[in-house]
Parts: structure tokens; sequence; C-alpha cells
């Protein structure tokens, strides 16, 4: 909400005004969700952030929330482009974070290409390949062969696992404990969310 005697705000204006809120309420870093409203929109509301942020050189960091592949990768070809060498990127253990919505759909296909030259004859999207253990360790490979190569640069991930089993066709003979689930995930990835906790194969 804006006073009366004020009439609209540059974007800087606005970034710095969300940013000093998230700050007061000890949040210190945005996830830009890749890329929601669309490149035209959202890019210039993330390089007005990243200016703020920079020149004022608040305790903030920027990055991207991912979840489809193509759109995970113009995310990130835009933010290593722009902002690659910015102070304020995101980043953990010297890597860059990237924070994860339904992030299955980022690792899938990378998992996919190397599930099935191991395993040809088991079919795609059967809980067989997409409820087994393998094939949830290899959700890592594929965001490393599909985004961190594709970058050269290392990248410390959070996976969201909300809709980990959309598409999958059939339920599995037996299902396991999601602690169980969640530990094979972390097995390869750095961080995990619970985006949709509690979410499993009978819901879909």
């Amino acid at each position: 909400l804006l006073p009366d005697s004020v009439d609209g705000l540059t974007f800087e204006q606005s970034a710095e005004l969300e940013i000093k809120r998230a700050i007061r309420a000890g949040i210190d870093g945005f996830a830009f969700m890749a890329i929601a409203g669309g490149p035209n929109n959202v890019f210039p509301v993330m390089d007005a952030m990243f200016k703020v942020c920079e020149e004022k050189d608040y305790p903030f960091e920027i990055t991207w929330a991912l979840s489809g592949l193509d759109r995970s990768i113009e995310a990130i070809d835009y933010i290593l482009r722009e902002h690659g060498d910015s102070p304020k990127l995101a980043r953990r253990d010297g890597k860059v974070l990237m924070l994860g919505y339904q992030s299955v759909f980022s690792g899938i296909e990378g998992a996919r290409e190397i599930f099935s030259k191991r395993y040809p004859d088991i079919k795609i999207d059967s809980p067989e390949e997409r409820y087994s253990p393998e094939f949830l360790r290899l959700l890592r490979e594929g965001f490393r062969t599909k985004l961190e190569k594709r970058f050269d640069t290392p990248m410390y991930f959070q996976f969201g696992f909300g809709a980990l089993f959309y598409g999958m066709k059939g339920k599995p003979k037996e299902e396991r404990p999601w602690p169980e689930t969640i530990g094979y995930l972390a097995e390869g990835f750095e961080a995990i969310n619970a985006f949709h906790y509690g979410s499993g194969p009978t819901d879909y």
C-alpha cells in the first residue's frame, strides 16, 4: 500500500520497498518462479532487484525456483548471462543456488535417457521406472547433464518433490514411506523441499 501522496513507483523503488519488507521479516532473498509472467515481465523486475541490492549492498540474494526443463534453461541462461558475476546472485558452498518447484520436470528427461539405456525393457513412466530407487537417484544426474553441463556451472540444487510421480502410468505394487523416497533423492541433491507434502503415487 502506498501513501496518498505517492503516485506510483519505479521498478527500482518498488524493488527496494519489497526487499526492505522482506529483510524486516527475516527473509534474506527471493526466488523468482521460472518464468512466471513471461520473460518480458519477469526479467525487468529481476534486473531491478539486482540493481537495488548491489547499489545499496543489502544482505539479500536472488535466484530462480525451477520447474519445467525448457523454462529452467531459459531462466538459468538469463541469470548467468546478465547477473552471473553479481555478489547478490544466491550461492551455497561456492555454487549457484537454484531452488525447486516440482523439480521432477527439470531432471526427468536426463534421468530417462540414462535409465532407458540400462533397462531398455522397462517402459517409460511405468511404476517399475518412475518409482524405482535407481530412477529417483538418477534425477540428480538429469540435472547435471541437462543444466550444469550445459552452462558449465556448478549448481546447488534444492529439489522440490511436488508432482514427483505425476504422469506415472499405473500404481506400484507396494507404496514405500515418504522418508524412504526422500532419502533416495537426498543421496544426490544438496537440499530437499516439501512443496505439496503428502502427495504420493495414489494421488496422481
